[in-house]
């Protein structure tokens, strides 16, 4: 099974995937979690961005994703293509983004759930990684909103709270509904 939580950075996704992992943990499940690989990337990220780094980071996010998804393995994702793109598209207009588009598409089939956060009216904790501009934050929301739906991806829109045990008993809700 292969799960990713997307959305705008600073909305708790990492979070959520660490207490979602302890969860199936604690049911002997074997679980592997696929970082943000933005944190690790060589080259700029955020709004100084490059076609080089997004198209790193995609390329990343899928090997790693096929390197660990076995069938007696959970996969959870922090961020999925879909989210990558949304950085890219933003950042990159004097290129043609149509294949990287449509890569970034085709894969989103390969999720079992996505679930998307909501962007929280607080202001974003600086980590001294990620920018804190609202305005960036609400761009990078709306791209993916905006993707999710001009192309029917089915996802699960997660409740708009800082509760995270909430939004892990939504996920396991669903996980155990897909069971049976």
């Amino acid at each position: 099974m292969k799960i990713t939580i997307i959305g705008t950075h600073s909305t708790g996704k990492s979070t959520i995937l660490k207490h979602l992992a302890e969860k199936l943990k604690q049911q002997n499940l074997n679980v592997y979690h696929v970082t943000e690989l933005a944190r690790c990337c060589p080259f700029p990220v955020n709004e100084d961005t490059t076609y080089e780094a997004q198209m790193w980071i995609q390329e990343k996010q899928i090997q790693e994703e096929v390197d660990y998804h076995t069938h007696d393995t959970i996969v959870l994702c922090d961020r999925a293509t879909l989210d990558n793109f949304a950085y890219m598209e933003r950042a990159i207009t004097d290129t043609d983004l149509t294949s990287t588009k449509q890569r970034a598409l085709d894969h989103m089939n390969t999720y079992d759930f996505i679930f998307k956060t909501q962007k929280l009216d607080i202001r974003s904790i600086d980590d001294d990684f990620r920018d804190t501009t609202d305005t960036f934050r609400d761009d990078i929301d709306t791209r993916i909103t905006t993707l999710l739906e001009d192309n029917n991806i089915s996802y699960h829109l997660l409740p708009k709270t800082t509760d995270y045990d909430t939004h892990v008993h939504v996920i396991m809700d669903l996980i155990e509904k897909h069971k049976t």
